[in-house]
């Protein structure tokens, strides 16, 4: 048989390092994350620890996704279209009508870019506006 090893002081000192670090750190953040994981496995059926990409696992559609990229472009923050001074409202289904943003004056100079921009607006409000009467009907 084999004699076992014993620890020096450097190496028990590691292992009670470990204990330490692992009941103030990881357990703690396992408490925290299991429910999120958990809505996760029951809505998505697969375990998201943390975040998916940049939608942290939600389903966003692509049209969504276009007019992120379309407003990052202009150097807007599209991903909050809640929010009713932001642009990505301007262009939401949702609340366009209560939206307070205003095109910036470099678009509103540029004629050719203003009605590209508001041609695309209406457009897509009226493309979601059917695929959301569609989704409705049984």
């Amino acid at each position: 048989m084999k004699e076992l090893k014993t620890l020096t002081n450097k190496e028990i000192g590691l292992v009670i390092l470990l204990i330490c670090l692992v009941k103030t750190v990881f357990l703690p953040l396992l408490l925290l994350m299991a429910p999120w994981v958990i809505r996760n496995w029951n809505r998505l059926g697969r375990i998201i620890p943390f975040q998916q990409d940049m939608y942290a696992g939600y389903g966003v559609k692509q049209s969504e996704i276009f007019n992120i990229r379309i407003l990052a472009l202009l150097g807007e923050d599209g991903s909050v279209s809640w929010e009713k001074k932001s642009a990505a409202s301007f262009f939401s289904i949702v609340t366009y009508k209560t939206s307070v943003w205003q095109l910036p004056d470099e678009i509103k100079k540029d004629t050719s870019l203003l009605k590209t921009l508001l041609n695309y607006r209406r457009l897509t409000l009226r493309c979601r506006t059917t695929n959301s009467r569609k989704s409705m009907t049984p």
